[in-house]
C-alpha cells in the first residue's frame, strides 16, 4: 500500500502580522510509514455475524459484484492512530525536528489530542448530516466544522456518510436532531424543531464517507473512504482519505491558512514535508 503515492496536508496556524513567510521544512525529518492503519478495514462479510460494538457497512458498492464488509469503526481508529503519529512527530526533538510547528498549528492548545480522544470514544449513530456536506473529487470530506444538524433516514446501500457521536456532549459541535420520513431517505431537508423529546443531545466526534471506486477503474471492488475527526469545539483537526486503488492522503488542520504537505518519497521511504498556503474562500 505504501508504494502508492501518498500526501499529508497539515493546516497550521496563521503567522503573526509581522511574519507571513512560509516555514522552510526542507531539512525537517519525515514520517515513516505506515501512517495510520487501513489494512483491517476492508474484509469479506463475516459468516458468524457482525460485532455489536463496531459500525460495519455490508453490501455491494456500485460496480462491484462481490459483497464487502467495511469496518468503519476501525477506519476511524486508523485515522486516530495517524493523528497520534503526527503528534509524536510534532513533539520530536533534534536538529531535524519540526520545532515550533505545533505552536503554529494550535497556539499551544491540545487540539489534536482532543480529536484523538473523542474519536476513540465516539459511537456510531444512524443519523446523518443534513444538508449534505461538501466533497472534493466526489468522495473526500471537506468539512471544517462538525455538522450543526443530524437527520434520520433509510440508507439505500452501504455507501454515504456515517456519523460517530459522543452521547451527552456539551461542546459547540452538538447538532440538532431531526427526523426524515422513510420516503425521503437521506433528504437534505430536515424537519425543524431541534432535538426529539426524550433524546439526549449528541456531539459529533467523527464522520466517514464511503464511496465506490471511480468509473473507468479496472478494479471496481476497491472503495474509497474519507474520515474527519473533530475537537471539543467542533473544529475539524484531521482529514484522512484512503483510496484502496490509488493514494492515501491526510490533512491536519490548524487555526490558520498555512498548510504543510507530507508526500511519500519512495527513495527515502518517508513522508517528506513542504509548506504552502491554503486559499480560504470568504463566506458570510
Amino acid at each position: 500500500m505504501w508504494r502508492i503515492s501518498a500526501a499529508l496536508a497539515v493546516a497550521v496556524a496563521a503567522l503573526p502580522a509581522f511574519s507571513q513567510e512560509l516555514p522552510d521544512l526542507s531539512r525537517v525529518r519525515g514520517i515513516p510509514p505506515p501512517l495510520g492503519r487501513i489494512d483491517d478495514v476492508l474484509r469479506p462479510p463475516p459468516e458468524g455475524g457482525l460485532p455489536a460494538d463496531e459500525r460495519v457497512a455490508v453490501g455491494r458498492l456500485a460496480g462491484c459484484e462481490e459483497p464487502q464488509a467495511l469496518f468503519l469503526t476501525r477506519f476511524v481508529s486508523g485515522a486516530a492512530l495517524a493523528a497520534s503519529q503526527i503528534q509524536a512527530w510534532l513533539e520530536s526533538k533534534g536538529p531535524d525536528a519540526p520545532l515550533g510547528l505545533e505552536r503554529r498549528l494550535f497556539g499551544g492548545r491540545p487540539r489534536l489530542a482532543e480529536a484523538v480522544r473523542r474519536a476513540q470514544s465516539g459511537v456510531p449513530t444512524e443519523e446523518v448530516p443534513c444538508p449534505p456536506l461538501p466533497l472534493l473529487d466526489g468522495w473526500k470530506l471537506r468539512a471544517k466544522r462538525a455538522p450543526a444538524r443530524l437527520c434520520r433516514g433509510e440508507r439505500a446501500g452501504p455507501g454515504g456518510i456515517h456519523a460517530f457521536v459522543e452521547q451527552g456532549g456539551t461542546g459547540s459541535s452538538r447538532p440538532k436532531l431531526s427526523t426524515l420520513p422513510a420516503s425521503r431517505s437521506l433528504s437534505p431537508r430536515p424537519f425543524e424543531g431541534g432535538a426529539r423529546p426524550g433524546r439526549k443531545a449528541v456531539s459529533v466526534t467523527a464522520l466517514v464517507h464511503l464511496s465506490p471506486a471511480p468509473l473507468g477503474r479496472a478494479e471496481r471492488c476497491r472503495p474509497r473512504l474519507s474520515a474527519v475527526l473533530f475537537d471539543e469545539g467542533g473544529h475539524a483537526r484531521l482529514r484522512y482519505h484512503a483510496d484502496y486503488g490509488a493514494a492515501l492522503s491526510v490533512e491536519l488542520l490548524g487555526d490558520g491558512r498555512l498548510t504543510v504537505e507530507l508526500t511519500f518519497d519512495e527513495a527515502s521511504a518517508v513522508f517528506k514535508p513542504s509548506a504552502s498556503e491554503i486559499r480560504v474562500k470568504r463566506s458570510n
